[in-house]
């Protein structure tokens, strides 16, 4: 009689672990991927903040002669971003055509207070996600 418990309590502890072995694994796959997708997207937005600094012209309304307001590394931080930041960002500007455009101005001693403002989104949004 021991012997077919023992047996019962191996198969049984063979399929559990069939069981769990793969959705444990899937689970550290899953929880890897969101890491590396938002190293990654902090790696844009960090591209994109070091792309607006022109210190030439004073402002950088343009990236690669596309609107910042409609660059998709903006548009993939803006859902990130704090609705009052958000709002000193979009309003009161406006491009030819009335679509409200992003300006980024550099100041006599490099970003001003909007881009300032924008790094450290992205530096919060670094230390919520634990990446540093």
């Amino acid at each position: 009689m021991s012997a077919a418990v023992s047996i019962i309590v191996a198969v049984i502890a063979g399929a559990a672990s069939a069981l769990v072995a793969p959705w444990a694994k899937y689970g550290v796959d899953r929880r890897q991927a969101r890491t590396t997708h938002r190293q990654e997207l902090i790696a844009t937005w960090r591209a994109l903040l070091s792309d607006c600094h022109d210190p030439t012209t004073g402002v950088r309304v343009r990236v690669g002669g596309v609107s910042i307001s409609d660059d998709p590394r903006y548009l993939s931080l803006r859902p990130h971003l704090s609705d009052e930041l958000r709002s000193a960002l979009e309003t009161g500007h406006f491009d030819d055509s009335g679509t409200p455009v992003v300006m980024l101005t550099v100041g006599a001693f490099g970003f001003d207070e909007e881009t300032r403002s924008l790094a450290e989104q992205v530096d919060l949004l670094e230390k919520q996600w634990k990446l540093v």
